[in-house]
């Protein structure tokens, strides 16, 4: 199909081919890639030229997602892809990481501020338990991106990163307050915020909205 492909858009035959392809689809969607691998560019090449919409959003979604920089470096000049498809899948994917790494700069930033993030009430000095909180959070948080190498944020293109990775990295990060178990025995009353001040939460909560956010791209320009 991918020799089909090219020799279609070379010779301009889609209305001759476009009813066997119909016809083939079915068999042949049974090698559709569920993962990036070397059928995707074939299959954005397949689904393009032959203008299968369901297929062409698949496989397009699988390459924001899953790419680790600008896709078909070596096959661009082989396959009928217009450059066009390989930008727009370049920028949604560095879109995607920078909004991952903003989510997590919104919790570095916080914390930089030194305006206090912890509330919650403690026996003796709350002020230096409510620090200390802050503290444990913040060195945590510091240990674990420098763990996983987010220590400097990365900046733009992200060059050997994709979106999915990323968003496993923060997902796997780790926090730790002093008003968790297994410290709060030190709290006046069970803590009411949740584990890390909802830190975690929002982390993963971000991660899995924007992996979701991303249904691959449309014939009409729109994503």
């Amino acid at each position: 199909m991918t020799g089909l492909s090219i020799l279609v858009d070379k010779y301009q035959m889609h209305e001759v081919v476009e009813l066997y392809v119909r016809t083939w689809m079915p068999e042949v969607k049974k090698s559709l890639p569920v993962k990036k691998d070397p059928t995707l560019l074939p299959w954005i090449s397949i689904s393009y030229v032959f203008r299968l919409s369901a297929e062409y959003q698949h496989v397009t979604r699988l390459a924001v997602l899953e790419s680790c920089g600008p896709l078909g470096n070596d096959l661009k000049q082989l396959l009928p892809i217009p450059g066009h498809v390989f930008d727009r899948i370049e920028r949604h994917r560095q879109n995607g990481i920078k909004s991952l790494l903003g989510a997590l700069k919104t919790i570095v930033d916080r914390y930089n501020k030194n305006e206090g993030v912890c509330r919650s009430s403690y026996d003796g000095d709350e002020n230096i338990m409510r620090q200390g909180c802050d503290s444990m959070m913040a060195g945590s948080l510091l240990r674990s991106t420098i763990a996983h190498g987010l220590c400097p944020l990365p900046l733009a293109p992200y060059q050997g990163r994709s979106i999915t990775q990323t968003a496993q990295v923060l997902q796997n990060l780790k926090m730790m307050a002093l008003c968790d178990k297994p410290f709060f025995y030190c709290l006046r009353y069970s803590a009411t915020v949740g584990p890390t001040h909802g830190m975690m939460k929002f982390l993963h909560d971000e991660a899995s909205r924007l992996e979701k956010q991303y249904q691959g791209l449309a014939f009409d320009g729109t994503t």
